[in-house]
């Protein structure tokens, strides 16, 4: 079986037309080379050069066996720089998962740079809740997921990226709301139920706060971010989220206003599976995303986390 050392040998003296100018090239003795030579046209089962005097020129099976060895050589070559690249995370894919509130208010400006600066790697971005981002993790489906963390973790690394109080999200133009919302006053407004598979009836329940709220929220429960702001846009009530879905740019014009008394927060963290890690390319996202936060303008209702480190 002829190795990729031998054809290069074969192209280096056609190019030269020189065994000694080959050799000196390839780093080998001439005999060294001569020896490769003869055994590669043995292996080939033809003559590959007509050796004279003072040079060397291919024969016949040797001009039909040329492109066919700079073509094996160049795709060898280029297969070599893949997966060069893809080791220092510059080739590959990616596949992520993310709620809608983090993708739509701080995954654009992030990925838009990442794109730039890593051009060969191609990001897929999941929608989905927290409970099944960290099933998805789980089961390795995805690289990473950006989640609260909820279900069995017992199995992944866990970094937290930020903290974000829970509040109301009222319709563009409201008027006359106060600087805070005391929870047990959330019965004196219209605010629309959540599934109990949420990241925000997660904060709640890790507050203690869900049977408190029972019978305080209104008929209509909605999942989708977009959906709910829909609703509020439309005076169908109020929509209790986390000051990320708050700052997207879908609820630009929508008046936030926080819960007091006590305060609820939403953590939201970037999760693997420990046993796995992540790939030269997802630890590269990883960093951007956490790199990319750090650089976002945040409100005063979403606190960064120190020293996150991947």
């Amino acid at each position: 079986m002829a190795s990729i050392k031998q054809i290069r040998a074969f192209l280096t003296v056609t190019e030269t037309g020189s065994f000694t100018r080959s050799a000196e090239r390839l780093f080998v003795t001439q005999p060294a080379l001569t020896r490769a030579i003869k055994n590669f046209e043995v292996e080939m089962g033809v003559r590959l050069f007509v050796r004279g005097t003072r040079s060397v020129a291919l024969t016949r099976q040797g001009e039909r066996f040329l492109p066919v060895a700079q073509r094996l050589v160049k795709e060898f070559d280029s297969a070599v720089a893949d997966l060069h690249e893809e080791s220092k995370g510059y080739f590959g894919n990616i596949h992520i998962a993310t709620g809608a509130a983090f993708a739509c208010a701080m995954l654009p400006a992030i990925l838009r740079d990442f794109s730039r600066d890593s051009p060969r790697v191609k990001v897929k971005i999941e929608d989905a809740n927290s409970v099944g981002i960290v099933q998805m993790v789980n089961s390795a489906s995805i690289d990473f997921g950006i989640a609260s963390l909820s279900g069995d973790v017992s199995r992944l690394a866990t970094h937290r990226l930020l903290t974000a109080r829970l509040g109301l999200l009222f319709a563009p133009g409201t008027t006359g709301v106060p600087r805070f919302i005391a929870v047990n006053d959330l019965g004196k407004y219209r605010v629309m139920r959540f599934a109990p598979d949420t990241s925000i009836a997660g904060a709640l329940n890790s507050a203690g706060m869900v049977d408190s709220l029972a019978g305080k929220l209104g008929g209509v429960e909605v999942s989708s971010s977009a959906v709910e702001l829909a609703m509020v846009e439309h005076g169908l009530g109020q929509a209790l989220v986390s000051g990320l879905t708050a700052m997207s740019s879908q609820a630009r014009g929508f008046v936030f206003v926080p819960l007091a008394e006590p305060e609820v927060v939403r953590e939201l963290y970037l999760c693997y599976r420990s046993d796995l890690g992540l790939s030269a390319q997802a630890t590269g996202l990883a960093r951007a995303i956490v790199d990319g936060i750090a650089r976002i303008k945040l409100p005063e209702h979403i606190a960064l986390a120190p020293n996150v480190d991947l």
